[in-house]
């Protein structure tokens, strides 16, 4: 008669690290490989004041990841900004009818996805549900640099004049 064998363990002892190794890794990748909001949903946008649009304007930095609706005028979209970047005037409440160019505007470099923002032109209006990421300095035509709020934009629509 034989006596039975103890189940072997060696390779699930072996194994586990490697498991929890490679979950460990998928965790720390997948938001390089997700697009924004896959794992953890955005939290919605909030109306803000034109106060509150200058405060952030003011110093970009101490909003990070704050989730804004802003307003704005396209005032270069091309090739030097590319098809997922725009530069805009941009306000924290609509366009009054009446003012073609409102008080309170702000130079910010708007991010988004080609699909989202291949509608859009210079001089276009919008309204833009976005996420305030950092300021940016960029080199201006006439030789000096200046800094704009950056704001990645998850929902944008053009309006109608």
């Amino acid at each position: 008669m034989t006596t039975p064998q103890k189940p072997k363990r060696r390779l699930l002892r072996r194994t586990w690290p490697l498991l929890l190794g490679g979950l460990f890794l998928l965790v720390l990748a997948a938001p390089m490989i997700l697009p924004a909001g896959v794992l953890f949903p955005l939290s919605p946008a909030q109306v803000i004041s034109e106060r509150d649009w200058q405060m952030i304007a003011k110093d970009p930095e101490s909003s990070e990841g704050k989730r804004v609706v802003v307003y704005g005028r396209i005032t270069q979209f091309d090739a030097a900004t590319g098809r997922t970047s725009f530069r805009a005037d941009v306000r924290g409440t609509p366009f009054p009818s009446d003012e073609n160019y409102p008080d309170g505007m702000v130079n910010t470099i708007l991010d988004g996805s080609e699909s989202d923002l291949l509608p859009l032109v210079e001089g276009d209006v919008f309204r833009a549900e976005a996420t305030v990421t950092d300021a940016t300095t960029y080199d201006t035509q006439i030789g000096g640099q200046t800094v704009a709020p950056h704001l990645d934009v998850t929902a944008i629509e053009r309006s109608i004049d």
